[in-house]
């Protein structure tokens, strides 16, 4: 594709400047940032205006979004709310879901978060064992989920659950929405090596949801939970695309303060330039070993920046998130492996239980703890693969053999 931009678009970055000019102010509060987005349907530009996006080509939300980086300010809410979850309702959902979350999810005034792992359903999600049980107009469901980001902090959850185990195991699966604040719901964080608990496990006994908030038809969960990942995939494999200007300030204190995750996700916004003001900050921007390594790590970024490239060509395209989602998703978590490395080698052993008044040194070690956390979650390196070697390569499918056998008789665990 070419990079440059038409006239029509030279016009349309300079209207989206001038608007960013008269909107965003510094020390404005994120919760007034977001309202100012989901008034004017920046909030989720390719949402439809009806659901309170913009409508707009893939090519104007990216214009918008390097223009945005560019003055530094906020992004919209993230999370599992509009990536995820928004899309989802959309395309499944009832008009009145439609009309109940996705403002609220807009304004970032509710959080979301996504029960489908379990225990014994991690890359095979359809091994889920949580029960919904029809009880009138509600469900009663009972189960466990695990690795739950941000359940502590969420209103509502995507939920799958299992209402028919004698069916086979994609087929007997419905796809919820779950009150995170309902009666039955236990939360229980789990402390993860950087100390922090973003992750939790989700207890499940016995919760009342109102068949009101099913999502799709019963039996279709499986259908579109693959619509929830494929908007996940997409979302991580475009986070090459990032970048502000050369020169921007790094500021590592206000890294220090937030979670790990949020850190490694605004550093590889930030493009390599951030790289090369930590290397300066660490004395080594004239060492040629080390100039070859961030040699290596800005051609990774260029790697994911065109590899992002393809995704938004498919969306220009009109078409959905597909396979080169799960390339993108593949190509950042290389890319935040690389960053991570890097950091460590320039800050050296004392990136090693570092001392928290040095907050490069504290930086590094934070993200290298928190690393491995992106090749796990939103499908695994190895189930990317997977997809990729079958539906792009061409290779023969893993064999199967539970996919058409009722699930109640699938054996599990040791038994």
């Amino acid at each position: 594709m070419d990079l440059r931009d038409t006239p029509a678009e030279a016009e349309l970055r300079e209207e989206i400047r001038a608007w960013l000019a008269d909107n965003w102010r510094e020390g404005m509060s994120r919760e007034q940032w977001w309202a100012v987005l989901a008034e004017t349907g920046w909030a989720a530009p390719l949402w439809p205006k009806q659901y309170g996006g913009r409508g707009a080509s893939a090519s104007e939300a990216i214009i918008f979004n390097q223009e945005r980086q560019e003055i530094g300010a906020e992004p919209p809410p993230r999370g599992i709310g509009v990536p995820m979850a928004g899309p989802t309702i959309i395309q499944h959902g009832t008009e009145e879901q439609r009309r109940r979350f996705l403002a609220p999810m807009l304004r970032g005034e509710e959080m979301w978060c996504q029960l489908f792992s379990e225990p014994g359903a991690g890359s095979d999600l359809a091994a889920i064992q949580t029960k919904a049980v029809r009880d009138g107009d509600e469900w009663v469901v009972s189960g466990q989920k695990v690795w739950t980001t941000h359940a502590q902090l969420a209103s509502w959850g995507i939920l799958m659950a299992r209402h028919d185990p004698a069916l086979p195991k994609h087929q007997g699966i419905t796809y919820f929405i779950c009150d995170m604040k309902a009666p039955g719901v236990e939360i229980v964080p789990l402390k993860e090596m950087t100390g922090e608990a973003i992750f939790n496990e989700v207890f499940l006994n016995e919760v009342r949801i109102s068949d009101d908030l099913r999502v799709g038809a019963v039996g279709d969960g499986w259908k579109v939970s693959m619509t929830t990942l494929a908007n996940e995939r997409m979302a991580l494999g475009l986070g090459g695309l990032g970048g502000t200007a050369a020169g921007a300030p790094v500021d590592l204190a206000e890294a220090d303060a937030e979670s790990s995750l949020e850190t490694m996700g605004k550093l590889i916004a930030r493009g390599p330039h951030a790289l090369v003001e930590l290397t300066r900050q660490a004395g080594l921007i004239d060492d040629p070993v080390t100039r070859q390594k961030l040699a290596k790590v800005f051609t990774m970024y260029e790697v994911n920046r065109f590899t992002g490239y393809r995704i938004t060509t498919a969306l220009m395209k009109g078409q959905g998130p597909g396979v080169e989602a799960s390339t993108g998703k593949l190509a950042y978590n290389q890319l935040v492996r690389a960053v991570a490395d890097y950091l460590v080698a320039i800050s050296g052993p004392g990136a090693m239980g570092a001392v928290d008044d040095d907050k490069l040194l504290k930086t590094a070690e934070r993200l290298n703890l928190v690393v491995p956390a992106t090749s796990i979650y939103g499908g695994t390196d190895q189930i990317q693969r997977n997809i990729i070697s079958e539906r792009v390569l061409g290779m023969p499918k893993e064999p199967r053999t539970d996919a058409e056998i009722p699930f109640n008789e699938i054996r599990k665990g040791a038994a």
